[in-house]
């Protein structure tokens, strides 16, 4: 029996790699059948290497990510399309992903998951893409937090849960950098965020750009500064989550010295541990405040800027305490400490969101849909490869080169990667300055072994 082989695309290691690797045990227990993971930009080399029969990779918007999936079909290996964001906040957002962006990709995908009915239903509503081809999954990722993998988030962090409250402040400004930091020719510029933002099929105004970068940045200032208004008045242990395409110096800088000890970065930590040590979870509209309603965690949506870009002034029926100073704040700590933080009115409300979402705290069931899916949708005999010999000789070099010993000439070619040690912990620092998302092996063997 010829072998299956499937390739795995890993984009943010700390947030998908864990289910990603559960993912692949759960079908290589079907026999015949190989899974590979492998980075963010190596999908192709790794696809005709690995003679893969089908390639999952998290989007296909822009125009280079439709370029990718057709090579991926010129190589024989069908494209499947499974998110990583979990839900988008903005309904445009929503629409454009069921969209494919600028030009539909029905013609290049065997599949699309969805993350719930709702986008089911948007994709077959505004995209073109065949019904068939639909399929309602969940998020692999939001699996890790049933009560099964309480174990693997207790130690995925080596943290220890600490006798005072802790409470953790997860940022997600990845624009404020284009404006809180010279840029070199190198560096992520407004230029370039401009071009990224046309590639994936949206048509927004230069100037509503910029003021989305201005008040990005002014966000982050105003939410330094609550912190630090919060760490004087509280004896909290805090947590302060940076968004992975943030530059991590920012937040160095900003909490260095003694009057900053109990703020600790978690800069290269598994989002799942450090939802699982935290008390308050406190956040702007992203997925983060979700992930706290799997966990039964008090959460709070923090909007300190009345131009926040994603500030929306009904937020009623969210399912977190709404935030916009520090006299807020005092009101949840009080509701906290008194244990009056639950309401009726508000576990309604995250029932009736999970349930929106197509998300059950007790029988998510992703990864096991998508392994099913998956094992079906490799039964078939891959179609040879399209590929002139030349290009097929330039992915076999490009993968030998650039995967070999731990992906170590990746790190230092592409990712441009300096391995720092901050914090007690190794760490990868890419060229603009962010903590690197790419997995090793290394995070392959913690994981496992969190997994026992």
């Amino acid at each position: 029996m010829v072998n299956k082989n499937i390739v795995i695309m890993v984009d943010v290691k700390k947030r998908d790699f864990p289910a990603y690797l559960i993912l692949k045990k759960k079908i290589e227990e079907t026999k015949g059948f190989n899974v590979w993971l492998t980075r963010n930009g190596l999908e192709i080399p790794t696809a005709v290497v690995r003679n893969a029969n089908l390639v999952v990779i998290s989007q296909c918007l822009s125009k280079d990510w439709k370029e990718v999936a057709l090579k991926l079909n010129q190589n024989g290996s069908k494209v499947v399309i499974l998110p990583t964001e979990g839900y988008p906040e903005l309904l445009e957002s929503r629409i454009n992903f069921a969209t494919g962006g600028e030009n539909n990709y029905n013609h290049l995908v065997e599949r699309l998951y969805c993350w719930n009915q709702e986008m089911f239903d948007y994709s077959l509503n505004y995209g073109n893409i065949d019904k068939e081809k639909l399929l309602v999954s969940g998020v692999p990722r939001f699996d890790l937090y049933n009560k099964k993998f309480k174990n693997f988030r207790l130690k995925i962090n080596k943290q220890k849960k600490q006798q005072k409250t802790t409470i953790l402040f997860s940022s997600n400004f990845p624009r404020a950098d284009i404006l809180d930091y010279e840029q070199s020719s190198s560096d992520y510029t407004f230029e370039k965020y401009k071009s990224e933002v046309k590639s994936f099929g949206y048509d927004m105004k230069d100037d509503f750009l910029e003021n989305f970068v201005i008040q990005e940045s002014k966000s982050r200032s105003l939410l330094v500064e609550f912190i630090k208004q919060v760490n004087e008045k509280y004896d909290f242990n805090i947590l302060v989550k940076p968004h992975p395409s943030e530059r991590l110096e920012y937040w160095i800088n900003n909490f260095q010295g003694e009057d900053f000890k109990d703020i600790n970065i978690a800069h290269n930590d598994y989002i799942y541990g450090s939802l699982e040590h935290s008390d308050i979870v406190i956040a702007r509209s992203c997925s983060t405040l979700l992930e706290s309603f799997l966990l039964d965690k008090c959460s709070v949506q923090l909007f300190l800027n009345p131009n926040d870009n994603l500030k929306n002034n009904d937020k009623e029926n969210d399912g977190n305490y709404l935030v916009n100073s520090l006299d807020d704040f005092d009101k949840l700590i009080k509701a906290f400490n008194n244990n009056e933080w639950k309401t009726a009115k508000l576990s309604e409300e995250r029932e009736s969101i999970l349930k929106a979402r197509g998300i059950n705290p007790s029988q998510n069931n992703s990864i096991n849909i998508v392994a099913k899916d998956l094992i079906e949708l490799c039964n078939f005999n891959k179609n040879n490869s399209k590929l002139f010999f030349l290009e097929k000789l330039k992915n076999y070099f490009k993968f030998y080169l650039l995967c070999s010993f731990d992906f170590l000439l990746h790190d230092l070619l592409i990712q441009k990667n300096k391995r720092k040690y901050l914090f007690n912990m190794k760490t990868y620092i890419d060229y603009l300055g962010r903590v690197d998302k790419h997995f090793h092996k290394a995070d392959e063997k913690e994981i496992l072994s969190c997994l026992k």
